[in-house]
């Protein structure tokens, strides 16, 4: 780390790069959940795989940047226990509860089983796992809290989270599906990660405090490059990953897609870096900014847009259906969630 780098914890209310990535990053989740089906559906040697490849690629930093701005939020603050059990985590048991009802209701309308509407209440739509996720970073955050006081074993528990949440998985996922010997490796080290039995939430705690560390780290202009660079690696290996891996076993590979890659971490860092250093007012980013307080209502809502509403749309080529059906869909729910924030009793579930 360079040693011009120092902590420097400053909050305000509204933090505009937030806001910012928050918008964008929403818009990038709705992309990947319309290329998914192509993505695993159409053969790796088309032009169409390679359009949906594209698509994923330049979108799986939206997930851990949403995790990033919850860890540089929470982590930095400091209340007491019950304040934050009945603010957030207590907001993240509503929104589960409510939604899943509400999909549960919708499931049930097109007509699925009793059992798959039990099973959609208590586990929840496709979609809504990030909650789950969320909900048990927030439970955590107490004893995450405790750990990072001190710069060293912050450092420390970056090094071993990125170790044993991010870079050992995505090693023993490349190994598993080359040939030989290096099959078996790969097997024994996801049996020994397994036995060690740490879990996701490991990894997804590593970018929780890593938006922390970032968000209040003052970073050089020369390390700043550094991420640029690091980012726009990170990308073009997802992207050409994919493909080589993918045409090798002639198969889409989601190796590389996963939140839990280092690729992806260098995607995520740099588009973090770049909206901190360079978010600026001027009428696209204000917009996006104010837009920011619907990323929730947006994020619940997206996935009843493309089930429904957004089925009727008209065939097109795969590189216009994508951001066609992704721009729909975020307008529509952008309007849906303002309205749903107007009615008080559904207000605390956006």
């Amino acid at each position: 780390m360079d040693k011009s780098v120092s902590l420097a914890p400053t909050f305000k209310k509204h933090i505009d790069y937030f806001d910012l990535l928050r918008t964008v990053a929403i818009f990038f989740v709705i992309i990947i959940h319309c290329v998914a089906m192509q993505f695993t559906s159409l053969p790796v040697d088309s032009r169409s795989w390679l359009v949906a490849n594209f698509f994923e690629s330049i979108s799986r930093w939206a997930v851990p940047i949403f995790i990033m701005i919850s860890g540089a939020l929470h982590l930095g603050k400091d209340r007491d226990l019950n304040t934050f059990l009945k603010k957030n985590v207590l907001k993240i048991v509503i929104i589960l509860l409510s939604w899943n009802l509400i999909y549960g209701i919708v499931g049930l309308i097109y007509g699925s089983s009793l059992s798959a509407f039990v099973q959609n209440v208590i586990g929840g739509h496709y979609h809504l796992w990030f909650l789950y996720m969320l909900l048990a970073l927030y439970l955590l955050t107490p004893f995450i809290k405790t750990i990072i006081k001190d710069p060293k074993h912050l450092k420390l528990f970056l090094l071993i989270s990125f170790i044993f949440g991010i870079a050992l998985p995505e090693l023993a996922d490349i190994l598993t599906i080359l040939p030989s010997h290096l099959n078996n490796v790969g097997l024994g080290l996801t049996h020994a990660l397994d036995s060690f039995g740490f879990g996701k939430i490991i990894g997804y705690s590593f970018y929780y405090v890593l938006g922390y560390y970032l968000h209040h780290k003052k970073l050089s202009t020369r390390t700043i490059k550094y991420f640029y660079l690091a980012g726009i690696i990170g990308l073009l290996f997802t992207f050409f990953a994919t493909w080589c891996f993918s045409v090798m076993i002639n198969s889409p590979t989601v190796i590389f897609l996963k939140d839990l890659t280092v690729n992806n971490v260098l995607m995520s860092v740099g588009l973090f870096i770049l909206a901190k250093h360079h978010t600026s007012k001027n009428i696209i980013s204000n917009l996006l900014i104010r837009m920011s307080k619907y990323s929730l209502g947006i994020y619940v809502t997206h996935a009843l847009a493309l089930e429904t509403i957004l089925v009727f749309l008209p065939t097109m080529p795969l590189y216009l259906d994508i951001p066609v059906r992704a721009i729909c869909c975020f307008f529509i729910c952008l309007i849906l969630s303002f309205c749903l924030r107007k009615i008080p009793i559904l207000k605390k579930s956006l």
